[in-house]
C-alpha cells in the first residue's frame, strides 16, 4: 500500500509527514483545499484497497488517512515480544539453496527486515 500511495504522491498524507499548508493569501485558500483534496484521495485509496470485512475497523475515521492507517496497523500488527522474536527467527533462518536465486534471497531478507522494523518504534534502527 505504501508503494502504491507513493506512486500517486499521497503517502505523506498517510504517514503524517506532510505539513499543513499555510495559504499566502487568505482570500484564496487553494493550499488548504489542495491539502484536503489529497488527504481525501489518500483515504479513498485506502478505503478501496481494503476488503469489505476490514472496513468496519476504519469506518469511523474514513476521512482521515493517517487515522485509518494507524487503526489498521493497530488491528493487524502485533508489536509484542513474541512477534518480534518470530521475525528475528525468520531472518536467521534464511538459507541459500539450489532453488533460490540470489535476488530472491535478497528480496526475502529485505522483506523480513521490513517486518522487523515495523514491529518496533519509529526511532528503532537495525544498527
Amino acid at each position: 500500500m505504501e508503494a502504491y500511495l507513493n506512486t500517486k504522491e499521497l503517502w505523506e498524507y498517510v504517514d503524517g509527514t506532510m505539513p499543513k499548508p499555510v495559504p499566502s493569501d487568505p482570500s484564496i485558500p487553494t493550499a488548504k483545499e489542495l491539502d484536503n483534496c489529497k488527504a481525501g484521495k489518500a483515504s479513498g485509496e485506502i478505503w478501496l484497497a481494503i476488503e469489505d470485512d476490514q472496513r468496519m475497523h476504519v469506518k469511523d475515521v474514513k476521512g482521515d488517512p493517517t487515522a485509518m492507517w494507524v487503526k489498521l496497523e493497530s488491528v493487524h500488527v502485533y508489536k509484542r515480544p513474541g512477534t518480534c522474536l518470530n521475525a528475528y527467527d525468520s531472518l536467521f533462518s534464511i538459507r541459500e539453496n539450489d532453488n533460490k536465486t540470489l535476488p530472491a534471497l535478497m528480496a526475502c531478507a529485505d522483506k523480513v527486515l521490513q517486518d522487523i522494523k515495523s514491529l518496533h518504534s519509529s526511532n528503532f534502527t537495525l544498527s
